[in-house]
């Protein structure tokens, strides 16, 4: 599953995962980046690859 970071809750994430990876894009915001991650999404896509690692 490829949702829009915009379109998630961490509710959301819990439901997605027990039948799909979930890849979230486009996350340009450490903020956002670090709650997406502990919210368990599987993966990333950002424009600025240098300012979330």
């Amino acid at each position: 599953m490829h949702p829009e970071a915009s379109l998630l809750s961490e509710a959301k994430v819990r439901e997605l995962r027990t039948r799909y990876r979930v890849l979230v894009w486009t996350v340009n915001r450490r903020q956002q980046a670090q709650e997406l991650a502990a919210w368990g999404v599987d993966a990333l896509v950002t424009d600025f690859p240098g300012v979330l690692v």
